[in-house]
């Protein structure tokens, strides 16, 4: 069922200032979808958003969310908190220490594995390397062995001799 482009409350110069204040982009264009219904450039809502860039339902969701909310409501743009960190501050203390420890992890598998026992936390590998080298600046890698046959550098003749 096809509905009306909604009736615009604000005059054309609140809008027009709105417009030129307006720094966030989500905003700005619903300001200007207000402003195009108001000054009459636009007759329908898949004109509005053929101008506006946007599919025809955002904006008929914005039309339904102004008669609901008003400006206001309009205006405010729902961002999500995001997920929660799977490492609280006192885990994250406990994995700083051991890691300066001095028996620290031989590998990112022996911190996921320690990880998982003390701090009851599964983590992917990827994870794990995150909390261990990114966030904690740690690195469990030691050298690689070297074979005993194997002349060391240090011992090695210089080619300036």
């Amino acid at each position: 069922m096809r509905r009306a482009l909604p009736i615009i409350r604000q005059s054309l110069d609140r809008l027009q200032h709105l417009l030129r204040t307006s720094s966030d982009t989500q905003r700005h264009q619903r300001i200007h979808y207000l402003y195009l219904v108001k000054s009459e450039q636009v007759k329908t809502k898949s004109q509005a958003a053929d101008i506006l860039g946007v599919h025809r339902n955002t904006v008929s969701a914005w039309s339904q969310e102004y008669e609901r909310a008003g400006l206001r409501g309009l205006l405010e743009i729902h961002k999500p908190d995001g997920s929660v960190a799977p490492l609280n501050a006192q885990d994250l203390k406990r994995l700083r220490k051991r890691l300066s420890s001095a028996e620290g992890f031989g590998s990112y598998a022996e911190a996921q594995a320690w990880i998982e026992k003390e701090l009851h936390v599964t983590l992917t590998p990827g994870a794990t390397f995150y909390w261990v080298h990114i966030k904690c600046g740690a690195s469990p890698k030691v050298a690689r062995p070297r074979h005993e046959k194997k002349t060391p550098r240090s011992v090695m003749p210089s080619l300036n001799a």
